[in-house]
């Protein structure tokens, strides 16, 4: 067994202790950090990430419909961010919501840009939903006085 092996199969995992209006407390996990992703079940399709952190517990904002999770249900770490994939192909031209999921199938605004490498891939990056503020443009400090 190599290391990914390992690492797919014993993934850290905590213990939903209690669902309230969708705001998801979780025994475990030690090594949680805020704006992880957790998995509530096993297709990954159900997600949430890490709000607040305690001394016993973790509290986590569930992204997703909150009556699919339940007292002693099992959520998985990702060990990732919460972000979302940024590519012209597939959201180019598409009304999404704020986590890049198509709001209405159907409609399709063509004519944006698109852009396909010389081996058929499309660029993509990978957008963190809490990133860092720009810095403040550096300028040289005033010295004379009014």
């Amino acid at each position: 067994m190599d290391q990914h092996e390992f690492e797919e199969i014993f993934k850290p995992w905590g213990i939903v202790h209690s669902n309230k209006d969708g705001i998801i407390e979780v025994l475990g996990l030690p090594d949680a950090f805020v704006g992880e992703v957790l998995t509530f079940d096993e297709a990954g399709t159900l997600i949430g990430f890490v709000a607040t952190l305690e001394r016993k517990t973790i509290k986590v904002v569930l992204l997703g419909d909150e009556k699919r999770v339940f007292e002693g249900d099992v959520c998985v770490s990702t060990g990732h961010a919460l972000s979302f994939k940024l590519d012209w192909s597939s959201l180019g031209g598409r009304v999404v919501d704020s986590l890049c999921n198509y709001i209405e199938e159907d409609h399709y605004y063509p004519g944006l840009r698109e852009e396909i490498y010389a081996d058929g891939s499309v660029p993509y990056s990978r957008r963190y939903v809490e990133a860092d503020a720009p810095s403040i443009i550096s300028r040289q400090a005033v010295n004379d006085t009014l």
